[in-house]
């Protein structure tokens, strides 16, 4: 941490703009921007009221590059976020990633995941974990989550009913229509419209490290139409499962400006997340969690 304040007080004599004056968290962010190999010489300049503030936000800067928080979510009154290997790699990470979201005083749900479509309520009188590859709820005092590694991790936001999400989403969920039924599940059991949800849709493996057979590609497409998702390279299809449960949101009448996906292939970054393809069967699981804020 330190260093990151070193290098916050070159910015500031390179700029000559008096750190004190810096009074939004995304300011103090934004100091540490690009000027990752340069050191500064004085620490003491700063009072102690700028020094806690540039603790705050270099803390966000840091935390930003160590948790990947869904954009879309940021601002309201929910916490999300796509975990990476290293925050999942024991029980003492996994606490410590959700001390960082705020979030550590709220039991995490995580249902029994077996490839089902099967989506579950867990309202107060359940919440016994069950087989399933969905959760939603409208509790705030409860975090939900998936595990993950090459799958797709979902997490949804009904930001005018108050309800969250969180599904697990293979080939086999995919063509199953989990997705789809996650967001029928909240419109029949709590009244959601389709137009006031939020869709992240986590890092998961992606068409250039996916190729399936043909009952798979044909699978998902049965459940989900044509589309880009699915590509062929010579007599191979190459399948990319976020891009397909993203058409799965669009279908299900979510709004296109509602929907964040994430870039990255699980599959090409293996120092960053698991990866059940690249390790070539068993590894690690990563979790996308999500929970409101009263």
């Amino acid at each position: 941490m330190q260093c990151y304040i070193f290098i916050a007080l070159v910015c500031y004599n390179l700029n000559s703009a008096p750190i004190a004056q810096l009074d939004r968290a995304s300011d103090y962010e934004s100091v540490g921007r690009g000027f990752e190999s340069l050191w500064a010489h004085h620490l003491t300049s700063l009072d102690a009221e700028a020094t806690k503030r540039l603790m705050q936000g270099l803390q966000i800067r840091y935390n930003s590059q160590m948790i990947d928080t869904p954009p879309i979510f940021q601002g309201l009154p929910v916490r999300g976020l796509f975990a990476t290997r290293s925050m999942a790699a024991s029980d003492e990470s996994l606490q410590e990633t959700i001390r960082d979201l705020g979030m550590q005083s709220r039991p995490l749900y995580l249902p029994v995941q077996k490839h089902t479509d099967e989506v579950i309520i867990v309202d107060n009188n359940n919440s016994e974990p069950r087989i399933g590859d969905a959760v939603i709820t409208s509790r705030t005092d409860l975090l939900i989550g998936v595990r993950v590694a090459d799958c797709v991790p979902l997490l949804l936001f009904d930001r005018k009913r108050r309800v969250i999400g969180a599904v697990h989403a293979g080939w086999r969920g995919t063509a199953a229509g989990i997705l789809t039924k996650t967001i029928a599940a909240m419109e029949a059991g709590f009244l959601s419209s389709p137009g006031d949800l939020l869709v992240a849709v986590g890092p998961a493996i992606r068409w250039c490290c996916y190729g399936v057979g043909s009952e798979v590609a044909e699978a998902v497409e049965k459940a989900t139409g044509k589309g880009e998702y699915l590509r062929m390279q010579g007599d191979a299809y190459c399948l990319d499962l976020p891009a397909a449960n993203r058409q799965q949101a669009l279908s299900a009448g979510v709004p296109e400006g509602n929907i964040w996906l994430s870039p990255e292939c699980t599959s090409c970054l293996p120092e960053k997340y698991f990866s059940y393809r690249f390790s070539r069967g068993g590894t690690g699981r990563q979790y996308g969690l999500i929970g409101m804020i009263p």
